[in-house]
């Protein structure tokens, strides 16, 4: 009867625990199907492949440096080329550099007093135009200055007018503000 009962009572405890079992059992299915030799497989091949780089990247550092030696040699072989040609055109712009000179002093001699004389011929017209526009501008101005004043003297008989006009009404309001 004591065995019955105990059995019974871990039947009632572990009934909600079977719907966890199947579960379980299909977790386990599925973890079988899994094909963990091709799992290993790819992770193997992961660490080989960067293996592999990482000797390539060496073994290509350790070619560039048995080069250097070489590349530094020819670089130095062909130095005196480098010059060669540095030199040639610092000569070949300098040559230029005089024929520029040349011409520019050719240019002085033959064209530059011509130049200079049609200046001064052009003189007196360039001088006898800016005093005109002078005097004009000085006479616009005096006539502007001199309309304005008569202007304000003929109109300012109509301001005192209007301004006597007006006082009437002033004086008035002034009274009655004072009265009140």
């Amino acid at each position: 009867p004591l065995v019955a009962a105990i059995a019974r009572a871990l039947a009632w405890l572990l009934s909600p625990l079977t719907g966890v079992a199947e579960w379980l059992g299909k977790v386990a299915g599925w973890l079988n199907g899994i094909d963990w030799a091709g799992v290993g497989s790819a992770i193997g091949g992961a660490f080989s492949s960067a293996w592999s780089a990482v000797v390539g990247f060496f073994s290509s550092l350790g070619t560039w440096f048995a080069e250097l030696p070489g590349k530094i040699g020819s670089f130095l072989a062909s130095l005196p080329g480098l010059l060669w040609n540095l030199f040639t055109s610092a000569l070949g712009m300098a040559l230029q550099a005089v024929g520029v000179g040349i011409g520019l002093l050719i240019f002085s001699v033959t064209q530059l007093p011509g130049l200079i004389l049609n200046g001064i011929r052009a003189l007196p017209g360039l001088l006898a135009g800016f005093f005109s526009r002078l005097w004009a501008s000085a006479r616009a101005l005096t006539t502007a200055g001199i309309n304005a004043v008569v202007s304000f003297a003929t109109g300012l008989p109509g301001r005192i007018m209007s301004g006597l006009s007006r006082l009437p009404g002033i004086m008035a309001s002034a009274l009655s503000s004072a009265m009140s």
